[in-house]
């Protein structure tokens, strides 16, 4: 059977943290750029009920998913923050079928070559008819565009996407 998929990332796409200070900060410091020193800049953030989300996903969510079969999620968050994570997607009211993260052991990997494990596992796992990508990660972007992916920038295109998501949304209710 085949599938649309609507790819989502969390941090700088769902919400409105920006991490870009984190990682200046982290050079600044003579941090490698992956290294455990990085990763504990991170923590915080990922525990934090209070980051909002951007407001566009979050007043049209429904918009945006419905006109697919799976709505994943693919964070560079490391897993061992998977608790935190389901809770704040959960308070947001933002409903996945699937979540992945970073696992343990690839911290010093680009989310750009974790993100692609993924599609690929995605790929084998599905017949893939459509894939719909929303991130704010450039390197990514680029990624999701090789495999063919429709992709949009957040949050810069985030009225671009839900323009397209209302056209789709349209066609395939035949009106």
């Amino acid at each position: 059977m085949s599938k649309r998929v609507l790819i989502l990332d969390i941090d700088g796409t769902l919400n409105t943290f920006d991490p870009t200070p984190l990682v200046s900060e982290a050079i600044s410091k003579g941090y490698d750029k992956f290294g455990p020193e990085v990763w504990s800049l991170f923590e915080e953030p990922a525990h934090d009920m209070s980051i909002v989300p951007h407001a566009i996903p979050y007043k049209h969510y429904e918009e945006f998913t419905k006109s697919y079969d799976k709505v994943v999620i693919i964070t560079s968050r490391l897993t061992k923050w998977r608790k935190p994570t389901v809770k704040w997607l959960k308070k947001w009211g933002f409903n996945y079928d699937d979540l992945y993260m970073r696992l343990g052991g690839t911290e010093e990997i680009s989310s750009k070559d974790v993100k692609r494990l993924y599609v690929e596992h995605l790929k084998l796992r599905w017949k893939i008819k459509h894939f719909t990508a929303i991130d704010d990660d450039p390197g990514v972007l680029s990624l999701y565009r090789e495999c063919g992916m429709l992709v949009f920038e957040a949050p810069t295109e985030w009225e671009k996407a839900l323009t397209y998501h209302r056209r789709i949304n349209t066609l395939l209710r035949g009106n």
